[in-house]
């Protein structure tokens, strides 16, 4: 498929703080069932704020303001009248969601409140259809790159943004951010960037996200959310049994149990202790 290249795209890379350790700990079952639980709000998010999700590897979460527009179909075509400095509110508004329903969302392994960093850049991007086989819609270019180093270089519970992107923001968005004094980001050297470091009071749930998370009807499968998910881990906990029993020991094999219990998430209904039995 022939490339397209849009300019003043806004793309926001987000992580999960201590993902890696939690899935040292847990089964790839529950390690699945938590990122569904999540991102599976993120996505209904996309259509609230307007941005496109571009895609997802591992905790990896990826989005892209100033790009694409839904289409009287269904579908979602190339924006070549988008705004880029909307592009940035919108993105930046889905961002500060992020953390906000994050936090409803617990981990699996020690029932603590999900927490994630946030990383902002905005510039060019080639778009286009990559391989033969699972063909699959990729972005591509130094935008990207530069997004991802904005997320690993930021705080944790933090959104951090490039100076490209703070440019395009208006005077109310950007009395919200300070100066970090500049960040070393490899293959870049230092560079200027914004950080929003929120409040406690910033992460309470707003009424918009609250109606995002209630427990509606799928549209695809007239199921609601919470009925979803509690079907997808009744079919989960006798995977869990089979993966852990006798097995669930340290990586340096000292016979000791990882986990007494893992929490497995649902969306609009309270989080239940799964219990591993012993090794």
């Amino acid at each position: 498929m022939p490339n397209v290249e849009p300019n003043g795209v806004s793309i926001l890379f987000m992580d999960i703080v201590g993902f890696t350790t939690m899935s040292k700990l847990v089964p790839p079952t529950a390690v699945m069932a938590y990122l569904n639980a999540l991102f599976y709000v993120f996505d209904k998010m996309c259509d609230q704020y307007k941005v496109f999700k571009v895609e997802t590897a591992g905790d990896c979460y990826i989005v892209a303001g100033a790009m694409m527009q839904a289409t009287p179909e269904g579908g979602a075509a190339l924006d070549e009248q988008a705004d880029p400095a909307q592009g940035v509110r919108a993105v930046m508004g889905f961002a500060r969601a992020m953390l906000r329903v994050a936090r409803s969302v617990r981990m699996p392994h020690n029932n603590e409140p999900s927490v994630v960093r946030v990383g902002l850049h905005t510039g060019s991007v080639v778009s286009g259809l990559i391989g033969s086989k699972l063909p699959k819609f990729s972005l591509f270019g130094d935008t990207m790159n530069t997004s991802s180093r904005m997320e690993s270089t930021a705080p944790h519970s933090c959104i951090q943004v490039s100076a490209t992107t703070y440019a395009l923001m208006d005077e109310e968005q950007r009395s919200a951010l300070r100066a970090t004094g500049g960040v070393e980001v490899k293959g870049k050297g230092l560079m200027e960037t914004y950080v929003w470091d929120p409040m406690p009071a910033d992460l309470d749930l707003t009424p918009d996200d609250a109606e995002v998370m209630s427990d509606d009807e799928d549209e695809e499968t007239g199921m609601s959310s919470d009925t979803i998910h509690r079907n997808t881990l009744a079919h989960l906990g006798p995977l869990l049994t089979e993966l852990i029993d006798g097995r669930a020991v340290a990586p340096g094999g000292d016979g000791s149990t990882l986990a007494s219990s893992i929490f497995l998430p649902t969306i609009g209904g309270e989080r239940l202790p799964y219990h591993i039995p012993n090794a």
